[in-house]
């Protein structure tokens, strides 16, 4: 919630018509763009339609809010220079071509629009994750997750793939900042079924082996490692600290002969 009330005070600092919000999740940050912006246009959009039906009902009493499955690799449903912003909130490193997608971005984005990019640089309970399931089994790797959220955690990161996707379609980096906050769950079993999606594909392999706890017995685990962090608050909720966010905005060029701004 900090960062979707982040991205949306910065989207609304620019009074944009029409903003297309990729990999919308359970419907944010359109939902709140579209309140704080009633006479605009809000495009939420989602790989998947499971997801879409979920963002429809957060947005049910919301008028200005349209809703369409599409990639965040694949915007040819979406028309070039047609829309002032684009946003994408902790979505960009799940993207399987993220350099086609931030050409795909600049190309719908018209001249001088903006683009709100979110990314995790720090996750603290990432580790305590991967710890948890290399305690597990022996013969399970831990490195390559099934979902990574820490993706494009290295230094400049997003930073490199917006210059490789210039040219044609510049984007420029106008500005980058740091947002921190807590995760916190009311029970254990919540925080393990938020993280589990990471390592799936490990705990199926582990559990198709032959050990049929295996989620549970992770849980176990990574639930111990989380209080001795501190992290168990003393009602029974967890609050996980040592999380940070990159937020980049970035402009097109409204100068197509310009060349590269990066």
């Amino acid at each position: 919630m900090p960062m979707f009330v982040e991205m949306s005070k910065q989207v609304h600092s620019t009074q944009p018509s029409t903003v297309l919000d990729i990999g919308t999740g359970p419907g944010e940050p359109s939902t709140m763009i579209a309140k704080a912006n009633p006479s605009a246009r809000i495009i939420a959009t989602d790989f998947q339609e499971g997801m879409l039906e979920q963002a429809k009902q957060r947005a049910k009493d919301v008028q200005n809010v349209e809703f369409k499955q599409a990639s965040g690799d694949d915007l040819s449903a979406f028309g070039d220079a047609s829309v002032d912003a684009v946003t994408m909130c902790y979505v960009l490193m799940f993207i399987p071509d993220r350099l086609k997608s931030m050409v795909e971005v600049s190309r719908v984005l018209r001249a001088g629009g903006r683009a709100y990019i979110a990314v995790w640089k720090q996750l603290e309970i990432m580790n305590m994750v991967q710890e948890s399931l290399g305690q597990l089994s022996a013969q399970a790797d831990p490195t390559p997750l099934s979902v990574n959220p820490l993706a494009l955690q290295a230094k400049d990161a997003v930073e490199n793939i917006v210059f490789d996707s210039s040219g044609s379609h510049s984007l420029k980096v106008l500005s980058t900042q740091n947002v921190s906050y807590p995760f916190t769950m009311p029970t254990g079993a919540q925080m393990c079924d938020g993280f589990s999606m990471t390592i799936s594909a490990h705990l199926k392999k582990i559990e198709d082996e032959g050990f049929q706890n295996a989620t549970d017995a992770w849980c176990t685990i990574l639930l111990q490692k989380m209080e001795a962090a501190g992290f168990k608050k003393a009602d029974g909720s967890f609050e996980a600290t040592g999380n940070t966010a990159q937020l980049l905005v970035l402009q097109k060029d409204a100068s197509p002969d310009r060349g590269l701004w990066l």
